[in-house]
């Protein structure tokens, strides 16, 4: 199968690629910006990198005439001065300009990296696909509108993985790898509210990566949405006592004010597409487990 994936430098590209390669499958990866990122990757067989910036539709003579399947995972996540602009451009006209090079490319089948960010402001206690869209930052509504671009492109059939805080080796950013990171810098003390409410909001890249293979290897029609998460659930007063017993020593909490309500995702079309997960507690601890051994090597290193 031939491949074509952008963002080849995001996070969960960098953890799907080789499992990808291990398939059998031959990869032609883009990315915008040269870093070390890719250095994982540019030793893989069968992985062509190709530098390219999504919104710009000229660049895209650099992919392969003809491909298999297609996962877009380039995005502009993260705020920055004039990031509506930012935002619009990658997420949104980089959207329209990858399902475009679909089309002509005679492109089978599409994943498209989505996120539970699109809902914005969540009022329900356990969140569906058809739960409303309120509210949402502007990461979140240009992702949801690049949905809607695959959505409407005729000939294209296409999943949209409306992902969580997705755990793994070097994760970052979400609120778990955040407040571990700070924990593992020595802040034993951390600050939560709502403890008592249950979490879900989590996924390992593992899972994540065997789920998209499986997708490129069903028959797929139209445009479909899921939510992606784990299967149980587990306080946010459990999440820390956790990071406590991998860390063998107590961490102190501090309870504040909630800044918005607590809620758990529903991952009902993700199982009966075949979706598979472990525990919460389970990936909380392969994750916590992973980034104690993490910092012990680079500690010796």
């Amino acid at each position: 199968m031939i491949i074509v994936i952008t963002g080849g430098n995001s996070f969960l590209a960098r953890h799907l690629i080789p499992y990808l390669v291990d398939q059998g499958s031959t990869i032609f990866a883009t990315y915008r910006t040269a870093d070390s990122r890719l250095e994982g990757l540019r030793s893989l067989r069968s992985v062509h990198l190709v530098q390219l910036d999504v919104s710009d539709r000229e660049q895209f003579s650099r992919l392969p005439r003809q491909a298999d399947a297609l996962l877009h995972i380039a995005a502009e996540s993260v705020a920055r001065a004039g990031s509506i602009r930012q935002f619009i451009s990658c997420n949104v006209i980089g959207a329209e300009n990858v399902a475009r090079y679909a089309q002509a490319a005679q492109i089978k089948k599409a994943v498209y990296s989505s996120s539970v960010s699109i809902y914005g402001d969540v009022n329900v206690t356990e969140l569906e696909e058809t739960c409303p869209i309120t509210n949402p930052d502007d990461y979140g509504l240009t992702k949801f509108l690049g949905e809607r671009v695959f959505a409407e492109t005729m000939g294209l059939p296409c999943v949209a993985l409306r992902l969580p805080g997705i755990l793994g080796k070097g994760a970052h950013r979400a609120w778990i790898p955040s407040l571990f990171s700070r924990v593992l810098q020595g802040r034993r003390k951390v600050c939560i509210y709502n403890p008592r409410s249950l979490f879900n909001n989590a996924a390992h890249v593992e899972e994540v990566s065997k789920f998209i293979w499986l997708l490129l290897n069903t028959q797929m029609s139209g445009f479909a949405a899921v939510n992606v998460a784990a299967d149980d659930r587990m306080t946010i007063a459990q999440v820390i006592e956790l990071m406590g017993e991998i860390l063998g020593e107590g961490i102190d909490v501090k309870v504040v004010p909630a800044p918005k309500r607590s809620f758990t995702i529903s991952s009902e079309r993700a199982k009966n597409l075949g979706y598979k997960t472990r525990s919460v507690e389970n990936i909380l601890r392969c994750y916590f487990e992973e980034s104690v051994l993490g910092q012990v090597q680079a500690h010796v290193g």
